[in-house]
């Protein structure tokens, strides 16, 4: 998840499913400096009350607004690093390149600007600019990358329509990427509903699923330019209704065999943006 929240949250509900959201916390931060320079502030009100007041300003909240400034608050699509943000990616990171078993995660897609200003690296640029395979799905799969991109630091290999196929008839992948020198082939889905408002139920929820992962096995045997061994399901999901409906599904009513080792991402979106489901800027 890309964007600004209030705090950092990660909850591990059980070993095969992790729920992460990278979060910023610069809130609590801040809320600590005020409540350390209030207590000092009481200490020499008498005396030093507007010195006080006038190093709070200097000390705390100047430097506060220019942080957020230079972080890309007000107009770009940013990641906060910290020492628990790095922790935490490098751990799912080790997961996705090393782990032989099918894992699903969470996160959040909080954009702070319109579409048109979001600040997007090269890779999801030219999966922006360049024509796939038919459908309304371009701009949720350059989103995808840049997801992953600001995520795992990853590099665009192929498009959908530059990975080569040994069958012809396979099943096709959306785009392709390497993270450490390692490829993995990435399907990107949406888990909505329409008409708009609509309920997301159980029943849409196991046919996207056991369509997406049956095509993700079939893909992956088939490709050979770039071959990859592994595949990352990215899921965009409407609300968090719509996760949590996928979540029980993996969790309770797929197999083995049909998960695989596929390493599943769902991403909310739930604050404008429509643009993802709908496609909306491309109409225009």
């Amino acid at each position: 998840m890309i964007g600004v929240l209030n705090q950092m949250r990660f909850l591990f509900s059980n070993p095969t499913i992790v729920v992460i959201s990278f979060l910023k916390n610069k809130k609590k931060d801040f809320e600590k400096h005020l409540t350390a320079s209030y207590e000092l502030g009481i200490l020499s009100q008498y005396a030093f009350s507007k010195l006080w007041i006038l190093f709070f300003i200097i000390k705390f909240i100047i430097p506060y607004l220019v942080v957020l400034k230079k972080k890309g608050f007000v107009k770009s699509l940013q990641f906060f690093s910290s020492k628990e943000n790095s922790a935490l990616i490098d751990s799912v990171k080790k997961v996705l390149l090393k782990s032989a078993r099918p894992t699903i995660y969470t996160n959040e897609f909080c954009p702070n600007c319109d579409f048109c200003d979001l600040s997007l690296s090269k890779g999801a640029k030219k999966l922006l600019e360049t024509e796939n395979a038919g459908g309304s799905s371009i701009i949720s799969e350059a989103l995808s990358f840049e997801v992953l991109h600001r995520l795992f630091r990853c590099k665009l290999l192929a498009t959908e329509m530059e990975i080569q196929y040994k069958d012809p008839h396979s099943p096709i992948t959306d785009y392709a990427i390497s993270i450490d020198g390692q490829a993995f082939g990435v399907s990107v889905t949406r888990a909505m509903k329409w008409p708009i408002g609509s309920t997301f139920t159980t029943v849409d929820g196991t046919k996207l699923l056991k369509k997406k992962l049956s095509g993700i096995i079939k893909s992956t045997k088939n490709a050979i330019n770039p071959k990859f061994e592994k595949q990352i399901l990215h899921i965009w999901a409407e609300n968090s209704k719509t996760k949590d409906t996928l979540i029980d599904i993996w969790e309770n009513d797929l197999c083995d065999s049909l998960k695989s080792n596929t390493f599943i991402l769902i991403t909310t979106a739930e604050n404008n943006c429509e643009y993802i489901f709908w496609n909306k800027p491309l109409q225009n």
